[in-house]
């Protein structure tokens, strides 16, 4: 009998020739969307560079003619850059070391104990994600005024309290203390996963040890747990990093860089002396003023990019 296969002599021709084409579309399409996902950042790379002449040249598309770092040390004075850096770091550090620590306790109690309240306490948990922090924002902000501890203080002074917690550096860790951090409802359903889909003998062979529910959850759980930790960790340090609502409102008198960015050209207006700020050279600094706040994070993600990766794909987090 004859052959009656499908190797005829243009078949395996078409199957190579189809599957390098699939292979160049593939190349193309991800060349197109690492171009636009990194167009905003070359692009304030490209400006941030320039001096005056190549921001008026019509022959400057990407590479300036000639690299200066004057943009970059007159943003530094104006923004009183190093001042800043550092209350940021201390703001955002403190807010989301709390956010964790407080979001995977939670998480874990969710994951592991479950009561016939359990329903309730997630869909409060979820209104928390849905409900936007604009129209909370208000009574949180009056709450925050006046700090009566439930009436004691004028129950005792027989005055309204005058305590207040505004303006005061620590508010944003403490907002994350209580479960109202950033996106805290989030982070607790991760980390609700994560101990949820643990082992259970885990818990039991701690338990036959003579460890308690704290020492299990520190020993076994949290050691366990390293992966999400991280994630949720740089996830939410650049939420903090970059938040202008929540530090703008509660701490306006301890600015932090992107407050302070966000009101940039007045800034810089009143360190030239100039009402009229040349609008061309206005977009040079402003760029140099937004590399020069996301500069940290890109050197944070550089040296943990590795295991932030690795974490992304042990957690299962995609999308």
């Amino acid at each position: 009998m004859k052959n009656t296969s499908s190797s005829l002599p243009g078949s395996s021709v078409s199957y190579y020739l189809g599957r390098i084409c699939w292979k160049l579309f593939r190349a193309l399409l991800m060349i197109c969307l690492a171009f636009v996902i990194l167009y905003p950042i070359l692009y304030m790379v490209s400006m941030a560079f320039r001096t005056v002449e190549d921001v008026y040249s019509p022959q400057v598309v990407w590479i300036p003619n000639q690299l200066t770092l004057h943009n970059i040390v007159f943003t530094a004075e104006v923004l009183d850059y190093w001042k800043l850096l550092g209350r940021t770091i201390f703001i955002s550090g403190t807010s989301t070391l709390a956010q964790i620590f407080v979001c995977s306790m939670v998480g874990y109690g969710l994951g592991r104990f479950q009561n016939n309240g359990f329903s309730v306490v997630i869909g409060v948990l979820l209104l928390t994600i849905i409900v936007p922090q604009q129209i909370i924002a208000l009574p949180t902000y009056f709450n925050f005024q006046s700090v009566d501890f439930f009436g004691i203080i004028q129950l005792i002074t027989g005055e309204p309290s005058k305590l207040t917690l505004l303006g005061t550096p620590f508010l944003t860790a403490i907002l994350a203390l209580f479960g109202q951090g950033i996106r805290s409802g989030l982070i607790i359903l991760i980390f609700r996963q994560a101990y949820h889909s643990m082992p259970k003998e885990l818990e039991d062979a701690a338990m036959v040890d003579g460890s308690g529910f704290l020492g299990t959850y520190f020993k076994i759980m949290v050691p366990n747990a390293v992966n999400v930790i991280l994630v949720c960790f740089l996830f939410t340090l650049v939420w903090y990093w970059n938040d202008y609502y929540i530090t703008s409102i509660y701490i306006g008198n301890f600015p932090t860089l992107a407050v302070r960015i966000a009101g940039i050209r007045p800034a810089f207006q009143v360190a030239t002396g100039n009402a009229a700020f040349d609008p061309y050279y206005m977009v040079v600094v402003e760029q140099a003023a937004c590399l020069m706040m996301i500069l940290p994070v890109l050197v944070l993600y550089i040296f943990t990019q590795k295991y932030f990766t690795e974490s992304i794909e042990k957690t299962g987090l995609v999308g």
